[in-house]
């Protein structure tokens, strides 16, 4: 049987890593750090700036955000999996 290498067990003491944890931090930590200080700036980019297009910006950023932090965080925990 595989066991959990003692430096994930330290980091789950520190953290609650459960997926509804993640899931409720998750869109808090999207909008500090992406949308509140980029969005004027963005919005002003747009050719023909009206908000049904903003939207439609907004949503493939997010999307393209999420998948690129999922895999970070799968590469990130398989690199860490099996090292002692």
């Amino acid at each position: 049987p595989c066991s959990k290498p003692a430096q994930l067990d330290q980091i789950g003491k520190l953290f609650d890593l459960s997926l509804g944890t993640i899931i409720t931090t998750f869109p808090f930590v999207m909008y500090a750090y992406m949308f509140q200080p980029n969005l004027p700036s963005v919005y002003q980019s747009l050719k023909n700036a009206n908000p049904a297009r903003m939207k439609t910006v907004t949503v493939w950023g997010t999307g393209l955000c999420v998948v690129l932090y999922v895999l970070i965080g799968i590469f990130g925990y398989l690199t860490v999996v099996g090292t002692p």
